[in-house]
């Protein structure tokens, strides 16, 4: 987000002083007219006082700025008068700007760390005989690059705590780097990340009579020198993918054709209507108190239908128990923020946040054997197949959706139970839009736990742009996602109120899970409404995950590559079209590492597509599944969401985009992935059972998948496609 206040304060330098002990901030008073600012500096690192301690602040100093090796800081001070006043940016588009990154004003690798209070740092001594020089010279001046307090005062602490005094009194603020600041779940320290933005860096610099200028700058060593065109940080904290080398070598790839569009788009517009949206209230929503949450009790392995799954490390899926009939359903009206210029703005460009990086630091990668007991993971491995589950955009806001979303839960249960092994799903996967229409906690037990509480089976997720938006700059984007999919450990949530079923534990919102036979790549397309797109961060995991990847699936080690993803790469809906810019970098990652995904999925678009997609791959033509199934419930009726002319698309004439079936209904996926022994054992029981007279006779791995509908006039699965996975052709 934009600093809203950022601007150019130019007066006379009148003093520094100390706020009080152990306070990193020093107050330089500035005479600008009529107005006295006082700036609130930092020169000193932040001591620990609970926990681990926050980040150090580095600093540098530039004796002379006039006379610097960089000519974009000489065009800089030679750009600024003293206009004795404090203009804003967002008024005066000539106004210089600061940008640590991309100015070329500074040697960013000449940053020295600063001790913590109260002792005096080099910083400190210069700056103050800065203040001693200019302010009894009156052809001097001071200019300062930061922001009003007021913006920052909304979402900082109060006035009195004393890390924060610099919020209570006029003046400025944000004296410091403005971009890079890291969002890692489990890991970050505050909001700093919000701040995030290009052009918008904060330093004070001294003019003085002798036309030398001096510079003071500082970051935090948390902030990352590397930044998107967001400002955000490229690097993840995973040294699996900070890697160097490895950064170097896809450089090309990391480019985000439309970010700089987008981003100035954002920008732009978070500007114009800061004074609207700024102010935007929490919606004050009424919900109903959960009741006491009781103990999971794991039972033995293999349960019978209806009764909880349970795990070595203290998970609990399905609950059968009824629901508390005293809770009523809590609907999300968003009519009083949907057309807001904030949601308008982020439902077009998507949350210029960092998407959020691995849990604790971790790299992004989840075995089953985590979830699921040894028993299983061996029995499905026995078996030589694994069954498993997908839908996306669940959903249900209002009660005239839940029967959709109910019915689709219900059908998928009911699913798992009927099955015998080894045909039984072991998961299922979620492909975004869990909760609508801004994903906040309150809503996930009407819209996920409820609905889901009688499935028993894990269930894994990707965001969709539904659980990332926001309607106001102090809500804290996937909050509500994170907290039940990317937990530490499995715990009992409070938005679960008395449904048994535990969180998640993912290590990210984007991570793949690697179960037998098969890896799912789960991607966070953020949170457009019209287009997907990977950030720096998951173009460099979706890379690194299909380098790990393709040396497993060569040798048999695992059968199957899934790529996961909210927005659909691509679509025939002309409501819900292709990401072209999301398909191209796993279509650049796919030919960089030489391993290209046997089937994508994806939601977003509320109907089913089954498209297939021909390539040449080291002169070999192959077809790869694209799955659209964002039918699980959302929609009212999936058919208004279409056009008549997307049906009349369906044909399988486009040599490279092929449309097999356009289903508006409801429904869920099911897979099948089975090894070659697998097959020709089913093929050899199949010729058995028709007394020598078998239909299909299958001699490789393939994948099954099937969509089932919960419309009863449509067959039962109402599509099917299998895909033999030695030759990538459909058969």
């Amino acid at each position: 987000m934009p600093l809203l206040t950022y601007g150019l304060l130019t007066g006379r330098p009148i003093s520094l002083a100390s706020q009080h002990t152990h306070n990193p901030h020093y107050l330089l008073s500035v005479q600008a007219g009529n107005t006295l600012y006082k700036v609130s500096l930092n020169v000193q690192s932040t001591p620990a006082q609970h926990g681990a301690p926050p980040p150090a602040l580095q600093f540098q100093f530039v004796p002379d700025l006039a006379k610097s090796k960089f000519p974009a800081a000489r065009k800089l001070v030679s750009s600024i008068t003293n206009s004795q006043n404090f203009l804003l940016s967002s008024q005066n588009p000539h106004l210089p700007r600061l940008d640590f990154v991309r100015g070329a004003i500074l040697d960013l690798h000449a940053f020295t760390q600063l001790p913590p209070a109260p002792a005096i740092n080099p910083c400190l001594q210069k700056l103050i005989t800065a203040v001693d020089d200019t302010s009894v010279d009156s052809a001097s001046f001071v200019a300062v690059f930061g922001s009003g307090y007021a913006v920052q005062q909304e979402n900082a602490s109060p006035a009195s705590d004393p890390l924060n005094a610099a919020f209570g009194f006029t003046g400025l603020d944000n004296v410091h780097m403005n971009q890079g600041s890291d969002y890692r779940v489990g890991r970050h320290l505050n909001n700093q990340f919000r701040e995030n933005g290009p052009n918008q860096d904060g330093a004070v610099l001294f003019f003085f009579a002798d036309q030398s200028v001096q510079g003071f700058f500082c970051k935090f060593a948390s902030q990352d020198i590397e930044t998107d065109a967001f400002g955000n940080p490229t690097h993840t904290g995973v040294p699996e993918l900070d890697n160097p080398a490895l950064r170097k070598k896809l450089r090309k790839l990391l480019i985000n054709p439309h970010q700089q569009v987008l981003a100035a788009a954002t920008l732009k517009k978070a500007h114009r209507t800061s004074a609207r949206f700024a102010s935007t209230p929490t919606r004050a929503k009424k919900v109903s108190p959960p009741p006491p949450a009781s103990t999971p009790t794991p039972e033995s392995f293999p349960p019978k239908p209806g009764a909880p799954i349970p795990s070595p490390t203290g998970f609990v899926f399905n609950d059968p128990r009824p629901t508390d009939p005293n809770r009523t359903f809590l609907p999300d009206d968003d009519s009083a923020v949907r057309n807001s210029p904030f949601v308008q703005n982020f439902a077009i460009h998507g949350v210029p946040e960092p998407v959020p990086g691995p849990r604790d630091g971790l790299y992004p990668t989840l075995s089953l054997d985590q979830v699921l007991p040894t028993s299983t993971i061996t029995a499905i491995q026995n078996a030589q197949q694994i069954v498993f589950h997908a839908v996306g955009d669940t959903g249900a806001p209002a009660l005239n959706k839940l029967p959709n979303e109910t019915a689709v839960s219900d059908l998928m249960t009911a699913d798992l139970n009927a099955a015998t092994n080894p045909n039984i799903p072991q998961f299922l996967f979620h492909l975004g839009d869990v909760v609508y229409f801004y994903g906040e906690q309150q809503y996930y037990y009407d819209q996920f736990y409820k609905p889901f509480k009688d499935y028993p089976a894990p269930i894994f997720a990707v965001p969709g742009n539904h659980d990332g938006i926001t309607y106001n700059a102090a809500m804290p984007s996937l909050a509500g996602f994170i907290e039940a999919f990317v937990d530490s450990q499995p715990n009992h949530p409070k938005e679960a109120g008395g449904i048994n079923r535990t969180t998640m534990i993912q290590p990210g919102v984007y991570f793949t899970l690697d179960a037998p036979f098969v890896s799912i790549i789960g991607l966070y397309s953020n949170c457009s409404e019209s287009y997907g797109y990977l950030d720096a961060a998951q173009k460099l995991f979706l890379n690194n995950e299909l380098a790990r990847l393709k040396p497993l699936r060569d040798s048999g080690k695992i059968l199957c590559v899934i790529i996961a993803v909210h927005h659909p790469p691509l679509s025939f809906s002309t409501k819900k079209p292709s990401s072209t810019e999301l398909r191209d970098s796993i279509d650049a990652a796919s030919a960089a590492t030489g391993l290209y995904p046997d089937a994508v999925l994806s939601g977003h678009a509320h109907i089913y597509q089954r498209i297939t997609r021909t390539i040449t791959v080291a002169g070999q033509s192959t077809q790869t599944p694209y799955i659209i199934a964002g039918a699980g419930g959302y929609a009212v009726d999936p058919a208004t969401e279409i056009d008549k002319a997307d049906v009349k698309l369906e044909d399988v004439s486009d040599p490279q985009f092929r449309l097999h079936r356009f289903l508006p209904n409801f429904g869920y996926l099911k897979f099948t992935v089975a090894t070659k022994a697998q097959n020709q054992a089913a093929s050899a029981r199949a010729k058995s059972s028709t007394h020598g007279v078998a239909s299909t006779i299958i001699n490789v791995p393939t994948l099954r998948i099937e969509f089932h509908s919960t419309d009863p006039r449509l067959a039962t699965p109402a599509d099917t496609c299998i895909l033999d996975l030695q030759n990538h052709q459909l058969l």
